[in-house]
Formats: structure tokens, C-alpha cells, sequence
């Protein structure tokens, strides 16, 4: 496979998922606000939050990452949301 169709593809892919992860939260902080019962100032703060969450954890993710392999880190972030939908299923 020529590389420029494999970056081609790779790029918009990124640019996809990351305008996905970045717009969705301004359409739906409304809904989720009411649904919470929380101000749209709290959902975006929380959102915020989970952005420097996530840059706090990634470089030891990452690391983890590196020296395990991601098949354990993808299976333990499996179990993860699993146990997360199985607590929202029961709620």
C-alpha cells in the first residue's frame, strides 16, 4: 500500500475522532447539564477536568505502554468500562 494513502487515511481518521472528542461536549453539555442537574459551567469544568486528567496520565500510559505491551493496558481499560456499564445498567 502506497504510503501517502496510508497517511492520507491515518490523517483523516485523527481529524475525525478528534473534532468528535472535542465538538460533541458543546452540543450535549445542555442535555447532560439537565440530565445531571448540574450547570452547563459545571459539565464544561468537568469536562475540562478530564482533559488535564488525561494529560496528567498519559505519559504513564504511555510508559506502561512501552514497557508491557498495550495488550494488558487495552484489557485493563476494557474491564474498566465494563464495570463502569454495568454500574450505569444498575442505576
Amino acid at each position: 500500500m502506497k504510503r501517502s494513502v496510508v497517511v492520507g487515511a491515518l490523517g483523516t481518521a485523527q481529524t475525525l475522532a478528534w473534532g468528535s472528542s472535542y465538538y460533541l461536549p458543546a452540543i450535549l453539555a445542555d442535555p447532560i447539564a439537565q440530565g445531571l442537574g448540574l450547570s452547563r459551567t459545571t459539565v464544561f469544568g468537568l469536562f475540562s477536568g478530564a482533559l488535564l486528567l488525561s494529560a496528567v496520565l498519559g505519559p504513564s500510559v504511555g510508559r506502561a505502554i512501552d514497557n508491557r505491551g498495550g495488550r494488558g493496558v487495552l484489557a485493563g481499560h476494557l474491564r474498566s468500562l465494563l464495570r463502569e456499564s454495568c454500574a450505569t445498567g444498575l442505576t
